[in-house]
């Protein structure tokens, strides 16, 4: 009968123990956080810096913080607290703050029903974390609060949540954001071309650049950060202008760096003060009716008019003058002394319209068209 009673105890025991490892096995494992995390101090009245929240959830100006607590009493180095922060608008329900922080991280869930928080639990790489008691309480700036559903929650309140009511822990844990935002540097540089010119610049290369532009590089330097580079590329339109002018014939016209006779338009490309073509268009006209006769008995004559290409000009002057061949546009082709009487003048090679001018020694002028075949 004793031996009996022995074995009956040892069953008994065998039977505890296996239900004891069965149930710690189904609220499952919990390990201690790792030490990259935040550990900060849970004063009596029930408070955790929002300073040090690492992750909010929700969006509004109002921010409650939230700590949970997973009591596994037969293990003190277990315990532990995890802190979140939630914002909000208005006024919330304190079962609204649970619904926020499952809704934006996925870390955590929980179940209610009957007006009870059944469940709460919370898996990511470090922690794998179940209630070990079958009931779940919660406090509200320290003290007991109403139920879930009923209990309103303002700007600044401190809502904390033990696993198995023994508030037995002074410190928590701020949770990791489980979706970093990104450390991007975006630099923008401003540049201005003129129109049609290449750029060189920022490791960047873009040719004959017509109209505004934006390039980009991005070299990444993390997973979590990328170097943007954005260079705004402007383009500087060149300036165009008009001028007129007006001669009397024989009179000459000084202008972009060349010296103009005869009726035409002309243009100038001059660099602006950015450094771009700004292009001048000129129109001079020469007034003919203002020409002077060498004297008064003045008999210049073109024996033959038009005249071949590359043949000579055979002309006549009643006396010593200077002859001027200039081009239609405005170029001189060349010039010589000639004396009274005939005179053959070196033929020109390419067809168009030219103009002989003529100058006597009392400046008196006289111009004449020539065509060359």
């Amino acid at each position: 009968m004793f031996k009996k009673s022995i074995v009956s105890l040892l069953v008994l025991a065998m039977s505890i123990c296996a239900s004891a490892q069965s149930n710690n096995e189904a609220y499952g494992h919990r390990i201690k956080p790792s030490d990259n995390k935040t550990v900060k101090s849970i004063n009596e009245v029930g408070s955790f810096p929002q300073t040090d929240i690492q992750y909010w959830v929700g969006k509004g100006t109002n921010k409650v913080v939230v700590v949970m607590q997973w009591d596994e009493y037969t293990d003190e180095s277990q315990r532990i607290a995890l802190a979140w922060g939630v914002k909000f608008s208005g006024t919330v329900k304190a079962l609204d703050l649970l619904d926020s922080i499952a809704t934006y991280d996925s870390r955590f869930s929980y179940s209610f029903g009957a007006g009870l928080l059944t469940n709460m639990e919370y898996h990511d790489a470090d922690l794998d974390l179940v209630p070990y008691q079958n009931w779940l309480c919660y406090k509200v700036n320290g003290e007991w609060a109403m139920g879930y559903a009923d209990q309103d929650m303002t700007d600044g309140d401190f809502m904390e949540i033990s696993d198995g009511c023994n508030w037995n822990l002074t410190t928590a844990v701020a949770v990791s954001n489980p979706n970093p935002e990104r450390d991007d540097v975006e630099n923008d540089f401003y540049e201005r071309v003129c129109q049609g010119d290449d750029y060189m610049g920022y490791g960047f290369t873009v040719r004959n650049v017509m109209t505004d532009t934006v390039v980009s590089d991005t070299v990444n330097i993390t997973v979590l950060k990328d170097s943007i580079t954005n260079v705004h590329i402007s383009v500087i339109m060149p300036v165009f202008g008009e001028d007129s002018a007006r001669i009397n014939a024989g009179e000459t016209y000084h202008w972009g760096g060349r010296d103009l006779t005869v009726s035409g338009d002309y243009t100038d490309t001059l660099p602006s003060a950015e450094g771009c073509d700004s292009i001048v268009t000129l129109h001079l006209t020469v007034d003919q009716s203002s020409a002077l006769d060498m004297n008064s008995d003045c008999d210049f004559r073109i024996a033959v008019n038009p005249v071949k290409a590359g043949n000579e000009i055979m002309v006549y002057t009643p006396e010593n003058v200077t002859v001027e061949v200039i081009a239609a546009s405005g170029n001189r082709v060349y010039m010589l002394e000639v004396n009274e009487g005939e005179s053959q003048l070196p033929g020109i090679g390419t067809k168009g319209v030219y103009f002989i001018k003529l100058t006597d020694r009392r400046g008196g002028v006289r111009t004449e068209k020539v065509v060359v075949e």
